[in-house]
């Protein structure tokens, strides 16, 4: 079993991506959500991201462009989608390294914040 590595989604995979979205959400409307944010004049494909193993995608993740304001100063942010990872075995990391990638990817495009809606028990880790 090879390396998992972290890495921008290329255009040609997108229907695998999808694939994947409907496999991991229970609730369609989430799919249907990430189709949404994709045909957005917003999207940012430097902010899609995959987890890949031997040129298998195991998980998904999407950040997304957001203005944050308070104070009178507008902050360049972006919102973490729910990530979608393939029912792999666990412990592997897919999840942490697709946050943590993601995160570092956003950072360099110079966005100061990452939104999360999630269990702080699992994204308070990443600060």
């Amino acid at each position: 079993m090879g390396t998992i590595i972290v890495r921008g989604e290329k255009s040609e995979e997108r229907n695998t991506v999808d694939s994947i979205l409907d496999e991991v959400f229970q609730d369609p409307r989430i799919p249907t959500m990430f189709r949404n944010l994709w045909d957005s004049p917003y999207f940012n494909k430097d902010l899609s991201v995959i987890a890949d193993r031997d040129n298998h995608i195991l998980g998904y993740a999407l950040y997304f462009p957001v203005m944050v304001q308070g104070n009178g100063i507008a902050y360049k942010a972006v919102h973490m989608a729910p990530i979608a990872v393939r029912a792999v075995p666990e412990k592997q990391g897919v999840g942490e390294r697709l946050v943590r990638h993601g995160m570092q990817r956003a950072h360099s495009l110079g966005h100061e914040i990452v939104l999360v809606m999630g269990p702080r028990e699992y994204f308070g880790a990443f600060g």
